[in-house]
């Protein structure tokens, strides 16, 4: 009988972890005066909801959720020019950004961007033997350009790593991003994402050369930026994985699971 309760215990103590792992409600809260740098790239109906992909719906539903709050919405240039100009309070401020710039942030999250009048960031790349979906063109991109609501920026021509090529490379592959995302939107492109999040001191270096004036990370974190931060700005995953309970975390805490 002692066996079964260990064994019981045991179980209710695995499931307890497991729960506070997926829930992480327990985590200190962040600065309210940082602004909340979500993160997304593709929003589809027709594929499975995970880490890199969401239901249009569910977006919708984030993002209404965001507005009920009092949020109000700011593109990483925006970003950027105030934090240069002094400002420190991002209280109930966000920003959505998308990586890649998969055809369908055109098809499926562009209408529901605009029936909201919400603000977003796109980071272009072009060319990679891991990106198998389509990417926007530039009849797309010119559409969203007009609406006055959509930022494109820089993410490598060929979404590469940037630690694991060499620094002559790294360069070439910010500039000519810059570039051509510069060609496609005929505006100034400023605004950059790592690919993987991996970068070093010498790529921020490279960043600030090809002027830029900021770019953004895949950390999870909350914090209020200021000047030195706006070239390693951290971001929250913004998924389809996650229900609402996670999505509230994930504006409280930064993270919603280990």
């Amino acid at each position: 009988m002692t066996f079964i309760w260990i064994i019981m215990a045991l179980l209710a103590i695995t499931g307890l972890l497991l729960l506070l792992g997926k829930y992480t409600f327990w985590l200190p809260s962040g600065a309210k005066q940082a602004p909340r740098i979500l993160m997304y790239h593709s929003v589809d109906a027709n594929k499975p909801q995970d880490g890199l992909n969401i239901h249009p719906n569910h977006f919708e539903q984030q993002l209404n959720l965001l507005i009920k709050q009092g949020y109000s919405f700011l593109t990483a240039l925006e970003l950027a020019e105030k934090v240069n100009q002094g400002e420190c309070d991002f209280n109930k401020t966000a920003l959505i950004t998308f990586d890649d710039g998969f055809e369908n942030n055109y098809t499926q999250a562009f209408p529901i961007l605009e029936k909201l009048g919400v603000k977003a960031t796109i980071y272009l790349t072009y060319k990679s033997p891991d990106i198998k979906m389509k990417l926007l063109n530039q009849e797309q991109i010119k559409t969203m350009v007009d609406s006055g609501l959509i930022e494109f920026g820089a993410h490598t021509i060929s979404h590469v790593n940037l630690t694991t090529i060499s620094d002559e490379e790294a360069l070439e592959e910010i500039v000519q991003s810059k570039e051509q995302t510069e060609n496609l939107t005929s505006k100034p492109c400023v605004s950059f994402a790592y690919p993987y999040g991996r970068f070093n001191e010498a790529h921020v270096e490279m960043i600030k050369n090809a002027g830029f004036t900021s770019s953004v990370t895949t950390k999870k974190r909350l914090k209020v930026p200021n000047v030195d931060m706006l070239f390693s700005l951290p971001r929250l995953t913004a998924d389809g994985s996650m229900n609402k309970i996670q999505w509230r975390i994930v504006l409280s805490k930064g993270r919603y699971k280990l």
